[in-house]
This record gives structure tokens, sequence and C-alpha cells, in this order.
């Protein structure tokens, strides 16, 4: 019979197994005052049902987004719906998907440039839910985007940031006031959306004012003047 479930089990401990639960339906309620595994199941699934959230992230990738996430174990017929930040703070739900497993993928794409911020909101089939952590983004254009050079003047060393919005290769060269490359400072193609720190150390540069120019696909993207001191 139903009430006899589990009776010759072996002891186990079940305490924060977070959505160990009774389903709301007639034939499994007596479960409730018969121990499993030495423990009680919950009934009915409201919030106990709730699986936690383990990892969740964006990856940028030259054509789009993805979202990734991990649960515990698996939910019990939850619905993850995808919240995006809007402009005024509110957040609001812009895909979901369906619980299968422990392991999840969302593609976000057409995004434009600028920081974005989505969370999870996890809600069971009893109306119980829960919100993830949110997780940020910076996408930057399909060119580079190229920061400023801090510190300069300077004299041991200085730094300058970029970021390329497609796998370009890029190279970044040091070079004098007549164009003539003094150091090949970068050159390699960086993850996209990524930002890529340039260190320049100062110790064989003579005195004076030198420019970081930037390329992608061999092709001048912009330069940033800096000025060495001793």
């Amino acid at each position: 019979a139903v009430a006899t479930l589990g009776a010759g089990m072996p002891v186990c401990d079940l305490r924060g197994n977070t959505g160990l639960c009774v389903p709301d339906e007639s034939a499994y309620r007596a479960l409730k005052t018969n121990p499993i595994c030495g423990l009680p199941l919950i009934d009915p699934c409201s919030a106990s049902s709730i699986v936690k959230v383990t990892f969740f992230a964006a990856e940028t990738r030259y054509d789009g987004v993805v979202l990734r996430w991990r649960t515990a174990q698996p939910p019990l017929n939850n619905v993850f719906a995808i919240q995006r930040q809007q402009p005024d703070g509110v957040f609001a739900t812009i895909a979901e998907v369906a619980s299968d497993g422990i392991a999840y993928q969302h593609r976000l794409s057409d995004l434009p440039p600028g920081t974005h911020s989505y969370r999870l909101r996890q809600g069971t089939p009893h109306g119980a839910f829960a919100y993830s952590d949110i997780v940020t983004f910076t996408l930057v254009p399909e060119g580079l985007s190229i920061g400023e050079v801090f510190p300069t003047p300077f004299s041991a060393h200085t730094t300058v940031t970029f970021s390329s919005g497609l796998p370009h290769t890029v190279r970044v060269d040091l070079v004098d006031t007549s164009g003539r490359i003094v150091r090949r400072l970068y050159e390699r193609t960086p993850p996209a959306h990524q930002p890529v720190t340039v260190h320049i150390d100062g110790g064989s540069l003579g005195s004076g004012l030198y420019h970081i120019r930037f390329l992608a696909d061999g092709r001048v993207q912009g330069t940033r003047a800096l000025v060495r001191i001793r």
C-alpha cells in the first residue's frame, strides 16, 4: 500500500534537499505522515519546491549573449521567467523556460550597445516564486571602444583599456610623433565585448610625446596620446 512506501529503505537524512515534496494529488497525500528515508515529505508542494540556483551568468559572444544557469537539483514542474531590467528599474519578463534537468541556457540576440541586467524568476505550479541574483554585462559597439590612457604624463608605467564588439584581430602599437612603431603592445583576437587592459612600461622610453595606435583587421580604429616624463 502507499502508506508503507519506504518502510524497508535504509535510513538517510534528506534535510536541506529543497524541492522534495508530495505532489498535490490525493493518491500521494498519505505519504505526509509516513517517513521515507527517515524524514517525512512536505505537503503541499509550495515554497518548499523552489530549488536553489547554484550558477547564473551571461556569456557574451559575437552573435549575441547566452544566459546560463544551473540548479542544485531538478525542479518539480517549475518555470523560469527570464526578466530584463527596464530603464525605469522595473524587471519585465521577456521569455520563459520550463524546468528540465539542472542545466539551462537562453540566447539573447539583437541587444543594443550598453549595460544590461537580467534575473530569473522561478515559479512553482502552486504559486510560490523566488528570484535569482542579478547578472549585469556591458556590450560595446561592433568596432573598438577605446578608453583613455591613465596616468599621463607617466614615468614608470601607464595603461589603456579597449573592447571589441566583434572577434577582430586587434593590434596595438606604440608610435612616436613621426609614426614610427616603437613597440608592439598587443596583437591577438580578444573575446568580443570583454575589456582588455594594455600595459605600457616606460622604463626604456625617452621623454616626449607618443601615440598608441589601435588597428582591427589591419584598419586604424583610433589613437590615444600619452607623454613620457623622467
